[in-house]
């Protein structure tokens, strides 16, 4: 290369395979002098009297758990008692609004519809389904 010039990403990558290539074991003597160092960071026996063991009481056996009822299971699987209380809640505010009278629910809508709820017909073709013969 020459002095001006910017090493492109090839040329890096021809540079650390070549590296790779003749890439030398450590000398004995550097490993003589790292396992030295690690030999004299090793903690010392202390002097002194040696400890006596503590007797370890025995463990509790281990009990297995209770087995869960199938409620319980089926709340897990769902999410959990909170994930449980909202369904619950959204299911009951689903069937009071699919049972309460729609004229009744004027005050719910207020100003927002432009049209009362009398004049919607939310089925219009019923009375085909409902006559007989």
């Amino acid at each position: 290369m020459k002095g001006d010039e910017t090493m492109t990403d090839t040329d890096l990558d021809h540079l650390f395979a070549a590296a790779r290539a003749h890439s030398l074991p450590p000398g004995k003597d550097l490993m003589a002098r790292v396992l030295a160092d690690a030999l004299a960071e090793q903690p010392r026996a202390a002097a002194g009297p040696v400890p006596v063991p503590v007797p370890v009481p025995m463990p509790m056996p281990i009990r297995s758990a209770p087995r869960r009822g199938l409620w319980a299971r089926l709340a897990e699987a769902v999410g959990g008692r909170g994930v449980l209380a909202g369904l619950g809640g959204a299911a009951c505010f689903g069937l009071v609004i699919g049972y309460a009278d729609p004229t009744a629910l004027g005050w719910l809508t207020g100003g927002f519809v432009p049209v009362s709820v009398t004049e919607v017909q939310l089925l219009p073709g019923t009375d085909f389904f409902l006559s007989e013969g």
